[in-house]
């Protein structure tokens, strides 16, 4: 009969055992650490563009200026309200459009017709959409960015 503790048979040794641990552990550690700092990589690459605060101005019976904040003026169209837009990401973003439709409708970026507007890297960009609804009450609705988030409004119509 065997006696306890008395074994014949050996196992692996304490020092081993600990070296095996503490790789499995880096390996493990590094694994995880790739991912999270690829996730975090892969979100601070995206634009964000958000709307600057401040009265959105709309002109519903003749054409108006904006003057963005770097100091360009844009005609706005009559019909048309104007959105100053920021971008401060780590790339160019781009508003794709904007709704809720038919209410809203894109019409110019940077006083030029468009169907859509690249904000630049740290820089604005003047949104004008054409609206066609009721005058003199309040209407929400959003601009569509192509990566990232729709950008929500809330505005008067005179």
């Amino acid at each position: 009969m065997k006696e306890l503790g008395n074994s014949s048979s050996r196992g692996v040794s304490e020092i081993l055992a600990t070296v095996l641990l503490i790789a499995i552990t880096l390996i493990a550690g590094a694994t995880l650490a790739s991912f999270v700092f690829t996730q975090f990589q892969t979100t601070a690459s995206i634009p964000v563009i958000s709307i600057v605060p401040g009265p959105t101005p709309c002109f519903p019976s003749v054409p108006g200026t904006v003057v963005s904040p770097g100091g360009l003026p844009v005609t706005i169209p009559q019909g048309d309200c104007a959105f100053i837009v920021q971008n401060s990401g780590v790339r160019a973003g781009t508003i794709a459009g904007v709704g809720p439709s038919p209410t809203f409708a894109f019409d110019q970026c940077n006083g030029l017709s468009s169907s859509s507007c690249v904000v630049p890297l740290n820089g604005f960009s003047v949104v004008a959409i054409r609206y066609s609804g009721s005058t003199n009450q309040y209407v929400s609705g959003f601009l569509i960015q192509s990566t990232g988030p729709n950008l929500y409004f809330f505005i008067s119509i005179p």
